[in-house]
């Protein structure tokens, strides 16, 4: 057999689509919340979304700029998510670590899987939510001692490492741990 078709239904007719780098976004982020990045393909995703994968290529040139734009998704998603509660340094901990909790694939790639030459929509990204955790924390020295240790937390607490906890008591604890 020369090809593999799936039971994957397809839409009927022409495909029109106003936005395929962004549907293919979500289906991405979607997709990853079940399995691993490594097991993405563009192929699995266009035919997500009805389309050959060669559309996918005129918004992306590879797997690895999908990973880039999901990255950049996720620092812009962490950088709202921690602006919304940028009253104080505790709120700002308990944003970052739902939203790591809560997107932990996601999370995952954007602390382990940075691309090596970021786009600067990546850079910007990245830099919005440094400023942000900057202003919270009054010092970039600050900032690092703060990530390292919610980082380090979680990761603990994800791998079982730390105490059995719920995510909510994680949580408390990692804030706790922080120095609030």
């Amino acid at each position: 057999m020369s090809g593999t078709r799936t039971n994957e239904a397809k839409p009927k007719g022409p495909y029109h689509h106003g936005d395929l780098a962004g549907a293919a976004l979500r289906v991405a982020l979607s997709k990853l919340q079940v399995e691993s990045f490594d097991a993405l393909s563009m192929r699995k995703i266009a035919g997500t979304l009805g389309v050959t994968h060669g559309a996918l290529y005129r918004h992306y040139k590879g797997k690895d700029a999908l990973l880039e734009a999901i990255v950049t998704h996720g620092y812009r998603q962490l950088a709202a998510d921690v602006a919304d509660f940028a009253g104080g340094p505790e709120p700002f901990c308990r944003a970052y670590v739902r939203f790591a909790l809560g997107n932990g694939p996601l999370y995952n790639l954007m602390m382990e899987r940075l691309p090596v030459d970021r786009s600067l929509d990546l850079e910007s990204s990245i830099r919005e939510l440094i400023q942000i955790a900057v202003t919270t924390f009054g010092s970039d020295l600050e900032v690092k001692r703060k990530w390292a240790i919610l980082h380090g937390g979680i990761t603990l607490h994800r791998m079982g490492t730390l105490m059995k906890r719920d995510d909510e008591a994680a949580e408390d604890f990692l804030v706790q741990l922080a120095g609030y």
